[in-house]
C-alpha cells in the first residue's frame, strides 16, 4: 500500500540535513528565509555545516541527524541542503519505523536517489525529487514556486510546466503510457542495481537526469540498466536535464548526450521525452514519486495524476 505524507501547513517545523556532501560555503540562507515566507519552521541538523573531506560529518554524525529527523513527531518534513556523495553509505543503519507509523514529506535529488529508493523499497513511501536548498535559486522564483505547490498544495499536480526560456522537450519515442514516477539521477540509479535498494522500474515510469558525465559514461551507466533487466518492462521514460553532459570543445568528438538516450530508447519501444526541466538546471520541477502519472510522447507532456499528499 502507498504511503502519503501530509501535506505542509504553516507552522510546520521542517528539518533540514545534509546526509551526502559538504554544504562548506554554499548559501542556504535564502532557501531557509524562503521556507520561512511559506510559514514553515526550519530546523537545522546538528552537523548541516560539518565537514569530513568529502562528506558533511562522519558517517554516524550525518545518520543521527536524518534519524533524529525521523524520529521527531514534531518534523513534518525533511529538506536536504545538498546531494554530492555520500548518502548510500549511511541508508542501511536508518530506523524507518517512525516513517511507516508518520510519513513526513521528503525533498531532494542527486544523491538523495539513494534515499528515494530506500524509502520506495522499503515503504512504499511517497518522496519528492525536487531541489536541494543550497543550489541557487532563481531570480523568478519558478523552482521554488513549484516546490511549494508540490508540498503544501494536497491536489494532484496535474500537467507539469515547462518554463519558457526552455529549449521544447523533445519525443524520442512516441505514445502515450501510465504507471507510477520512479528514478531520478542515473548514476544512483546504476550503482543500486545488485544492492537491496535496486531500483525497480517494472510498469513505471523512469525519470532520469545526469551532471557531468560525458556521452560514453551516459551511454554505459545506461547500458548497465539494461542489461541488468531494469529498461526491460519500463512503461515509459522521461529524461530531465543532462547538465554539462554533452564533449567540450577540446575533447574528441562525440555524440550528443541526447542522441545516446535516442539510441537507447528507439531500441526499448517505450514512450519516450527528453528535455524535461528537472535536474541540475537552473529551473526545477519538484516531481512526486511513486504516484500514478500519464505519459503523452507525442504532446512531450507528463501528467500527474494522483495525490501526493494527504490532508
Amino acid at each position: 500500500m502507498t504511503l502519503r505524507p501530509s501535506v505542509l501547513q504553516r507552522g510546520d517545523r521542517v528539518a533540514v540535513v545534509a546526509p551526502g556532501g559538504p554544504l562548506q560555503r554554499l548559501p542556504v540562507e535564502p532557501a531557509l528565509d524562503l521556507l520561512m515566507s511559506w510559514g514553515l519552521e526550519p530546523v537545522l541538523g546538528a552537523s548541516m555545516r560539518a565537514a569530513h573531506g568529502f562528506l558533511a560529518g562522519t558517517d554516524d554524525e550525518r545518520l543521527a541527524d536524518l534519524q533524529r529527523a525521523f524520529d521527531d513527531p514534531s518534523i513534518r518534513g525533511v529538506f536536504c541542503a545538498r546531494g554530492g556523495y555520500g548518502t548510500a553509505r549511511i541508508i542501511d543503519r536508518l530506523d524507518l519505523t517512525p516513517l511507516r507509523r508518520d510519513p513526513k514529506v521528503i525533498v531532494g535529488y542527486s544523491d538523495i536517489t539513494a534515499l528515494h529508493l530506500l524509502l520506495h523499497k522499503a515503504l512504499q513511501l511517497v518522496t519528492f525529487h525536487g531541489p536541494v536548498l543550497a543550489r541557487a535559486w532563481e531570480s523568478d522564483g519558478w523552482s521554488a514556486a513549484q516546490l511549494r505547490r508540490a508540498v503544501m498544495d494536497p491536489a494532484p499536480l496535474g500537467l507539469l510546466p515547462h518554463p519558457a526560456a526552455y529549449p521544447r522537450i523533445e519525443t524520442l519515442v512516441p505514445g502515450t503510457a501510465r504507471g507510477r514516477v520512479i528514478g531520478g539521477n542515473l548514476s544512483l540509479l546504476a550503482s543500486s542495481v545488485g544492492t537491496p535498494t535496486a531500483v525497480n522500474a517494472e510498469g513505471a515510469i523512469l525519470l532520469i537526469e545526469e551532471v557531468h558525465e560525458a556521452p560514453y559514461a551516459v551511454d554505459h551507466l545506461l547500458t548497465q540498466l539494461r542489461r541488468a533487466g531494469v529498461l526491460a518492462n519500463v512503461a515509459g521514460v522521461v529524461v530531465g536535464e543532462c547538465f554539462r553532459c554533452d564533449a567540450g570543445p577540446d575533447d574528441p568528438p562525440s555524440p550528443h548526450v541526447r542522441d545516446v538516450f535516442a539510441e537507447m530508447l528507439v531500441s526499448l519501444g517505450v514512450p519516450s521525452i527528453f528535455g524535461v526541466a528537472f535536474g541540475h538546471g537552473a529551473a526545477q520541477l519538484t516531481i512526486p514519486l511513486g504516484v500514478q502519472a500519464s505519459l503523452d510522447a507525442g504532446a512531450g507532456s507528463l501528467e500527474i495524476v494522483e495525490s501526493a499528499t494527504v490532508v
